[in-house]
């Protein structure tokens, strides 16, 4: 009685997987469109159909893909823009921090070594940026006449002082 119902589940064609079945895909050898034997043949989408699908899929997807892509070229200028901006203020701070550079030494001991790694590498950390910026207001102050260039053994002794109270 089973065997005459469902031949193919004993055989073990009914227990392959849906996409191996020898019959899964429109016109394939082992194909009957006709599945439960009712007489009706409509299968589910047509490969048309199935195609028109894929195809609106692709143009969304790709539509999509394209925004993406502006978006992160969008993003690229803007920092291009921020880092030639960055790059000409802090080559500008130099240039005027150069021209200084003698009365600059007097009033920073950090500046020279500050100035060459910014003419040799053209990048400032910001902590650097910090010290630019110092070094900058102090410039002002001392061309204003606020501050008098120290001397070298004046800051040697100050800072001896405030570590040992004292000077030799």
């Amino acid at each position: 009685m089973i065997l005459v119902l469902f031949p193919g589940l004993l055989l073990g064609t009914g227990c392959l997987h849906h996409t191996q079945d020898s019959g899964h895909y429109q016109g394939g050898p082992g194909y009957d469109p006709d599945l439960d034997g009712s007489g009706d043949v409509s299968t589910g989408p047509t490969i048309q159909q199935l195609r028109q699908r894929q195809a609106r899929l692709n143009r969304l997807r790709s539509r999509r893909l394209k925004a993406r892509r502006r978006k992160v070229a969008k993003m690229k200028r803007r920092q291009a823009k921020q880092l030639r901006h960055y790059h000409a203020k802090m080559g500008r701070l130099a240039k005027k921090i150069q021209k200084y550079r003698k009365v600059i030494a007097n009033l920073n001991w950090r500046a020279r070594a500050l100035l060459t790694r910014y003419r040799n590498f053209g990048y400032v950390s910001p902590r650097q940026q910090h010290h630019l910026r110092a070094l900058r207001s102090r410039l002002w102050r001392y061309r204003r006449g606020v501050i008098r260039v120290q001397h070298r053994m004046y800051r040697l002794r100050y800072r001896y002082m405030t570590r040992y109270g004292h000077f030799p």
